[in-house]
């Protein structure tokens, strides 16, 4: 989603709310499908590494 202007958390809330990628689409026109794929598979990515909590 590099260049797009467009924050990955954003269209991970979209699609969390169950918006179909074709809506995403038609509302922000700078991204394509495979930047919505690459967003799912960000999403995928950071939710199976483990992450330790600094000591305080």
């Amino acid at each position: 989603m590099k260049g797009t202007r467009v924050l990955v958390r954003v269209i991970l809330g979209y699609l969390a709310h169950g918006e179909k990628v074709a809506a995403i689409l038609r509302g922000f026109p700078s991204l394509s499908e495979e930047d919505v794929r690459a967003v799912n598979a960000f999403a995928a990515a950071s939710a199976s590494e483990e992450l330790l909590a600094e000591a305080p």
